[in-house]
């Protein structure tokens, strides 16, 4: 049993890849920062509003929130077990970028094994793919044609397709092919 308590109930759960670091968040968004290997709760802060989705980049050095319709990536905040002094940041969450485009509330974040790209799926019938930070070539990409709301999406270990899963079962592959031209 980990020394922290919500006063309302956890709807999202994220651990870090080196499982340090726990995201815990209650139904108004209230969230707890704790180091897990110390038991300890390092911070508290509030997204004011509903997560619907989270997850920790591969690397570990970020992690998507989805607040309704938007997606906001956040630096991971340091720990005292990341730095040879033992310190922590004083600023611990500082928001990377605010991502907008879904018209329904993102039910899902996935990330590419590279951490460079993540993939969200969303009530509206649309799966999107989003770079971290602005790849040269790169246009994020709606992947449409579901009937029911979309309520996971999963990159393949190659990076090469991408699967969608929606509310009402079904299931869509859509592989990368490159422009002849």
């Amino acid at each position: 049993t980990l020394p922290l308590a919500h006063r309302k109930n956890i709807v999202r759960l994220a651990l870090t890849p080196r499982g340090n670091i726990l995201l815990s968040v209650d139904e108004d968004g209230r969230t707890i920062f704790t180091h897990v290997p110390r038991r300890i709760v390092l911070h508290n802060f509030s997204f004011k509003s509903t997560v619907s989705a989270l997850s920790f980049s591969p690397s570990g050095r970020y992690f998507a929130v989805g607040l309704g319709r938007h997606i906001e990536v956040w630096h991971t905040p340091s720990t005292p077990d990341s730095s040879a002094e033992g310190g922590i940041e004083f600023a611990p969450f500082v928001r990377h970028r605010v991502y907008t485009g879904h018209y329904d509330t993102v039910e899902n974040i996935e990330w590419s094994s590279d951490s460079r790209f993540f993939l969200s799926a969303a009530k509206d019938l649309t799966a999107r793919i989003w770079s971290l930070v602005p790849e040269e070539g790169f246009v994020p990409t709606v992947l449409g044609g579901h009937r029911a709301g979309v309520c996971g999406a999963w990159f393949s270990k190659d990076q090469e397709t991408i699967y969608t899963v929606s509310t009402d079962g079904a299931l869509f592959q859509w592989a990368y092919v490159q422009d002849p031209n």
